[in-house]
């Protein structure tokens, strides 16, 4: 009994942690209006994906090393994701992309646009140059409905307002498992 409530209390403050961390990056940037987009910004724009979920509380930024990650998800599973851009000189906008035989995307806000081509699922949520936030954000979930050992990749842009245009890109290799004990990276 006592390592099981162990466990629980570990796996409460994890998701709690995961929970705060988010709250610190997309709170204090969400109200931000930019005064004056710069005409010269040198800077990429910076981003914050968050996955939560059956056995997974991960964020990923442009920092981590996207070419030694392989993120591993449960088929059939529903997973919690936040996307977060950010930019000093405003962000413009923010793009995920994923084959649509391998992903569906669900409780999207109103504001993001889909699209599907039968080969990906494209989600585009745009920013107002006449009214520049210093970040963009939107939530929903991510549905695994391919395969098990099926793999597939997760693009992530984010574009600001510069002339011409900073992008911060990246790619998230995901596999589909069927073990519930090798969700993770």
């Amino acid at each position: 009994m006592r390592i099981t409530n162990n466990l629980l209390s570990m796996v409460v403050a994890t998701k709690l942690k995961g929970l705060f961390i988010t709250g610190l990056f997309i709170i204090p940037l969400l109200s931000c209006d930019v005064e004056e987009v710069p005409e010269m910004d040198d800077v990429p724009p910076e981003f914050t994906l968050n996955i939560q979920g059956a056995g997974i509380n991960q964020t990923f930024t442009p920092r981590d090393n996207f070419e030694e990650i392989q993120l591993n998800l449960l088929e059939g599973t529903t997973y919690d994701f936040t996307f977060l851009g950010a930019d000093a000189g405003g962000v413009e906008q923010l793009v995920l992309v994923a084959p649509w035989q391998s992903v569906d995307f669900a409780n999207l806000p109103s504001d993001v646009q889909r699209t599907e081509d039968g080969i990906v699922t494209t989600l585009i949520k745009e920013g107002d140059i006449d009214n520049a936030l210093t970040a963009l954000s939107f939530s929903g979930e991510i549905q695994i409905i391919g395969v098990f050992q099926e793999s597939f990749t997760l693009n992530l842009e984010v574009h600001d307002f510069a002339t011409p245009a900073n992008s911060t890109y990246a790619e998230l290799q995901i596999k589909i498992v069927e073990d519930p004990d090798m969700v993770g990276l």
